[in-house]
């Protein structure tokens, strides 16, 4: 029996988990868990296009695909690197463009993030709950970088009465496209903004475990 479309991305140097998504028997994301611990660390981003490159090669040479690169997505799971761990900072994070209110046409949260030069908008309808709304809206935006399902589980309000110091508490649940399900949790502190709070605890969250390599 031939190799399956898996098998063939997994041969690929550097790949060490994939998942293929198709719908209406047509591929169209396939996300690709590398190992980046094995890559020259002196030029990673030279090292995970080239991966993608001998992704597409294997699989119009094994399969007879004509596959489009910005289809794969790289993404390296850290379960247990620390935030300060030094190879973290060779790929950027998700980052906070914009966090607001909306009221035209309706009320709505909205939530603007960065990864990769592409902007990601997240917008979730207003109601009551100020800091749910903002969670929902920037999950929303988290899950359009292509890397994973989020669900927001809950969000907190801590307050120090010694020093009037207040903070955000968020947990996610992410299920990364392997199959694998992850407990997030992030703080911020409360400043001016509660929104940007609200989003700087998320990305506390996210950017400590995932790095998103090679967005499509």
């Amino acid at each position: 029996m031939g190799n399956t479309i898996i098998d063939t991305i997994c041969s690929v140097q550097h790949v060490s988990d994939c998942r293929v998504i198709e719908e209406n028997g047509e591929i169209t994301q396939i996300f690709v868990e590398a190992d980046m611990a094995s890559m020259n660390q002196d030029d990673p981003t030279q090292q995970i296009k080239s991966m993608v490159r001998s992704i597409v090669g294997a699989l119009a040479l094994n399969h007879d695909l004509d596959l489009d690169y910005r289809k794969i997505k790289v993404i390296e799971y850290k379960p247990d690197a620390p935030e300060s761990e030094p190879e973290a900072d060779l790929y950027p994070r998700i980052q906070i463009v914009a966090a607001y209110q909306r009221r035209i046409p309706e009320p709505e949260i909205v939530v603007e993030l960065l990864c990769r030069g592409r902007t990601c908008l997240g917008v979730a309808r207003r109601t009551a709950d100020l800091g749910k709304d903002t969670l929902v809206a920037c999950v929303k935006a988290l899950e359009q970088i292509g890397c994973g399902k989020m669900e927001p589980l809950y969000i907190q309000e801590l307050k120090n009465e010694f020093n009037s110091e207040r903070v955000v508490l968020v947990k996610l649940q992410y299920d990364h496209p392997s199959g694998s399900r992850h407990s997030l949790m992030g703080v911020a502190e409360i400043k001016e903004d509660y929104l940007l709070a609200i989003v700087k605890a998320v990305l506390s969250a996210v950017n400590r475990r995932l790095v998103v390599a090679y967005p499509a």
